[in-house]
């Protein structure tokens, strides 16, 4: 069974053809582009496409799990859209303004002057933004895995045998089961450390600013 015949097979008995999809490609990490209001996308690399590895299975199982959650809880969705859109504009924003100020004091000298006061405010945003996008998003995938397990249990032995894979079904249940108990607080704490890594660029300038100018 490919990785596409599985996340067919979940949705038709999960939802019984009512859930409108497509299946895209990325040479990135699989992932699901969700809209409230037009078709969803399920961009799969080639390897979870046509894979009938367990792992491509357990990443089938996730990004469905997310596609779950957020017909079950728009709101949350929601909240997640707007906590990303207000994190990636702020940090591109406190990023530029960061290096702006790093130059100016090289040119004009340090001070503590209304432009390093703002660089202060920026660090403190910038970082507690983070701080709670980090705990958002990490709590998505954590909704998105319990739900990815919910669906490994109830449709991977089924669609295997649906797919004529009915020698090694039980073997495949469980390596699945546990490459996702393996992987899910791995890829939480890389969005927890990359969110807080660009969270604290602001704050690192204005050390610099201090450590430069002593």
């Amino acid at each position: 069974m490919k990785g596409k015949e599985f996340l067919d097979y979940i949705l038709v008995q999960q939802y019984q053809n009512s859930a409108t999809y497509k299946i895209g490609k990325t040479n990135k990490q699989s992932h699901l582009k969700y809209s409230l209001k037009h078709t969803s996308v399920f961009n799969l690399t080639d390897m979870d496409s046509e894979g009938s590895k367990p792992g491509n299975y357990k990443t089938i199982a996730h990004e469905v799990g997310h596609l779950v959650n957020n017909i079950n809880n728009p709101s949350w969705f929601k909240k997640l859209l707007l906590f990303q859109y207000l994190f990636f504009t702020f940090a591109g924003i406190s990023i530029i303004y960061a290096l702006f100020y790093l130059g100016y004091i090289y040119i004009q000298g340090f001070s503590y002057d209304v432009l390093y006061v703002f660089l202060v405010v920026m660090s403190l945003v910038s970082v507690t933004l983070g701080g709670y996008f980090a705990a958002i998003k990490t709590k998505d995938e954590e909704f998105a895995d319990q739900n990815a397990e919910l669906l490994i249990n109830k449709y991977l032995k089924d669609a295997l045998k649906h797919y004529g894979n009915s020698g090694n079904v039980l073997q495949i249940y469980n390596s699945t089961l546990k490459v996702l108990q393996e992987e899910s607080k791995k890829f939480r704490n890389n969005y927890r450390v990359i969110i807080t890594a660009v969270s604290l660029v602001p704050l690192i300038g204005l050390v610099i600013a201090h450590v430069t100018n002593m």
